[in-house]
């Protein structure tokens, strides 16, 4: 019945564990000199990064040293010995949600939209439009950091990040635990039945 469709559902979320923090946590704790680290979203928006971050009390810790919203105008000063970015995220899925931010507000040359900056959540960019895309082209390399992400949505990230940032895949990391797509995504999962994805009304039909 309907009831046993929900269960379904339920049961298949995949879930990041909690080792899987703990390693992201303590990647971001070893960080060396010269990288500097970057988060799209603003503090205050609660988002992902910062929920991975309250989970332990050395991750709280380590948070509270990051200051993330003034990672944007650090990054345009251009500090001293600092060759790598270091992009922090909760996960990466289909990348959509960062591509989108990187494309539309922090690489963009125009200026910026203020209803989508707020809409987001994401940080104001100081100076000329172009100017914080103009600073990260001078990173030698970026590494993509999260808790678990997927290699088609990964894929999307580097790319853009190539593109954007005139720098070659090898220059690119992304970390974190590798999560199959079948398990992230509701209409591939093969641990939730035909009927159920039907009667929460996915569409098959649908072009991907």
């Amino acid at each position: 019945g309907e009831a046993e469709m929900v269960l379904q559902v339920i049961a298949a979320h995949r879930r990041i564990a909690s080792s899987d923090v703990e390693t992201f946590i303590d990647r971001v704790g070893g960080m060396r000199p010269n990288e500097i680290p970057f988060a799209a979203k603003r503090t205050a928006d609660m988002g992902g990064v910062q929920r991975l971050f309250t989970l332990t009390a050395r991750g709280q810790e380590i948070f509270r040293g990051l200051d993330l919203d003034g990672a944007v105008q650090r990054i345009i000063d251009g500090p001293a010995g600092v060759d790598t970015l270091i992009v922090l995220t909760e996960n990466i899925l289909s990348g959509n949600q960062l591509c989108r931010a990187l494309e539309q507000h922090y690489f963009c040359e125009r200026p910026p939209k203020p209803a989508f900056v707020n809409r987001n959540q994401l940080h104001d960019l100081p100076g000329e439009p172009g100017d914080f895309l103009e600073q990260c082209r001078t990173f030698n390399q970026v590494v993509v950091r999260s808790a678990a992400y997927t290699e088609g949505g990964a894929e999307k990230v580097r790319e853009l990040l190539c593109a954007k940032l005139g720098i070659d895949r090898g220059s690119v990391t992304v970390d974190g635990v590798r999560l199959d797509d079948s398990d992230c995504f509701f209409g591939l999962t093969s641990r939730i039945s035909h009927d159920a994805k039907s009667a929460v009304g996915y569409p098959f039909n649908r072009s991907c």
